[in-house]
């Protein structure tokens, strides 16, 4: 057997069989980057489509929120006996009845929306009966430059939604 007289085991590090490398060779490089390459892209590809999937979320609970505040301004405007405006500002939409704002949708960055009526431009009136006075097109533009179009009508419940 072969014995050393300093048990400490540098004499490991002094032997051929463990000596490190001092770089790597051109193949190895290559193989090295094309792989990290493939796991970047993978890597990409899955945070771009669960972006997208959020994306389409949002737009979604954008139309059921509007469509829930015109459902909303409507019930509240008959129980209080009062008129009700929804006004919609360029990031926000916003219900008042009398002069008491009751709620307010605030949007993304990059969403906008208006309310185009032949009569007023984003102004939706109801009346004291909980109807619609004001008919016209919401419209809901979204930064993929998409947009989103509801259409009311006057005295109906009844929101055509259209992308």
């Amino acid at each position: 057997m072969f014995s050393h007289s300093n048990n400490d085991g540098s004499y490991l590090f002094k032997s051929k069989c463990l000596s490190i490398k001092k770089g790597l060779t051109l193949i190895e490089l290559v193989v090295y980057i094309a792989i990290l390459l493939i796991f970047l892209s993978v890597f990409d590809m899955c945070y771009k489509g669960v972006k997208k999937l959020d994306e389409d979320k949002y737009k979604e609970e954008v139309k059921n929120e509007i469509h829930n505040l015109i459902t909303y301004s409507t019930c509240a405007c008959k129980n209080n006996k009062q008129d009700g405006r929804i006004i919609f500002d360029k990031d926000r939409v916003i219900l008042k009845i009398g002069e008491d704002k009751k709620k307010e949708i605030d949007l993304r960055k990059g969403y906008t929306v208006s309310f185009n009526a032949s009569s007023i431009n984003n102004l939706m009136v109801i009346n004291n009966n909980g109807k619609i006075y004001t008919a016209g097109t919401i419209l809901i533009n979204v930064p993929d430059k998409s947009r989103i179009t509801m259409s009311t009508s006057v005295d109906s419940l009844y929101v055509r939604v259209k992308e």
